[in-house]
Parts: C-alpha cells; sequence; structure tokens
C-alpha cells in the first residue's frame, strides 16, 4: 500500500515533469502542446495539493482519536507509567547524585567525578 506522503511525492514530480515539458514545447513552438501540458501540469498539482490536505485531516484525526484513547487511562496508570520512566532515568545514570542533581554534579566515588579546584 502506497502511504499518503509518496502519493502527494509521486504526484508533485508528475506535475513538475509536465511544466517542463510544456516548457519545453513553448521553446519550439508547439503552442498546442505547452497549452495541453500546462493544463495536465495544473490539474496534477492541485491533486497533490488535495492529497497533502486529505493527509493532514487524517493525521489529524489520528492524533485526536490517540489523545481520546489515552484520556481514559485511570490516573493510577499515568502515575505509574511516570515512576517508570523516572526509575528508567535512575538506572540509565552513572551515580545517584548526577540523578537528583539532573546532571549537573557527581558522587566522589563516581568514576566522571573530577576534583573542585579552590
Amino acid at each position: 500500500m502506497i502511504t499518503p506522503y509518496a502519493r502527494i511525492a509521486g504526484l508533485t514530480a508528475t506535475a513538475l515533469t509536465l511544466a517542463a515539458l510544456a516548457v519545453l514545447y513553448a521553446r519550439a513552438d508547439v503552442g498546442p502542446m505547452a497549452a495541453g501540458h500546462t493544463a495536465a501540469a495544473l490539474v496534477v498539482a492541485e491533486a497533490a495539493r488535495y492529497a497533502y490536505r486529505t493527509a493532514a485531516q487524517e493525521r489529524a484525526a489520528a492524533i485526536a482519536a490517540e489523545r481520546r484513547a489515552r484520556a481514559h487511562l485511570s490516573t493510577d496508570r499515568i502515575l505509574a507509567d511516570r515512576i517508570s520512566l523516572g526509575w528508567a532515568d535512575l538506572e540509565d545514570t552513572c551515580c545517584l547524585e548526577h540523578w537528583a542533581s539532573r546532571g549537573t554534579a557527581h558522587e566522589p566515588s563516581c568514576m566522571h567525578w573530577k576534583e573542585p579546584t579552590p
């Protein structure tokens, strides 16, 4: 299945190609072909714009549905998620002081600790 943004990219590339051909036909003094390719480029560009707006609306609807689904989570579940993220942050740090100071200090036993300068 083709993604909406791949479809938009394909339509945009087609519109640009048609516009380039219209310029080439206009330089070669083939007016009807230039006019036809110009009209086709405009139609395809409008289709790309429509596809972009549709994809943006679908994305906004999906985000709104996700937010509605998360709103029904209990506060206990949200709190448990925050606690687990906090523990994960604590496990990723080198020492407790580094975690408590939000990365500005280290404990003397930590391998990253530097002797303070007077």
